[in-house]
């Protein structure tokens, strides 16, 4: 599963929530989910405020295991 998706499944945000809250559209969360693009520094300092990991901000796109 790929990082960000796992924290957000984790703290139970979904895709919507977060786009409200980070300002941006669903679209542009999902590409970052899909590592089709990366969240801007400053879109990275408010994941990290909102409690996401390093690596859920500087490569939400990529695969962990859950």
């Amino acid at each position: 599963m790929k990082i960000l998706k796992a924290e957000m499944k984790l703290m139970g945000i979904t895709i919507k929530e977060l786009s409200t809250e980070m300002g941006v559209t669903v679209g542009t969360v999902s590409n970052w989910i899909h590592g089709n693009n990366e969240p801007t520094p400053r879109h990275t300092k408010r994941l990290r405020g909102l409690g996401f990991s390093d690596a859920a901000c500087l490569e939400p796109g990529k695969e962990m295991e859950v």
